[in-house]
């Protein structure tokens, strides 16, 4: 399936561009994140936020879902 991945801020600079369309077969939210990982390793120090049109982490993708990654926000 085709997915859409935006990357923002640090993330951006860390894979130079600002989006891309990825080839990718596998299932999940984690599946991707694991596949993501293993094609950027350098994101696994950063611990990222990365969300798919806000589904769970095991909850199936579907062709053309968007994906975001982006840094946590502050908290308190």
């Amino acid at each position: 399936m085709h997915i859409k991945v935006y990357y923002y801020g640090i993330y951006a600079k860390i894979v130079k561009k600002e989006s891309e369309i990825i080839e990718f077969d596998g299932k999940t939210l984690n599946d991707f994140k694991e596949f993501l990982f293993k094609k950027y390793p350098e994101l696994l120090d950063t611990n990222p936020i990365i969300s798919a049109n806000f589904k769970t982490n095991n909850k199936e993708l579907d062709e053309n879902d968007e994906i975001i990654v982006m840094a946590p926000g502050p908290g308190g």
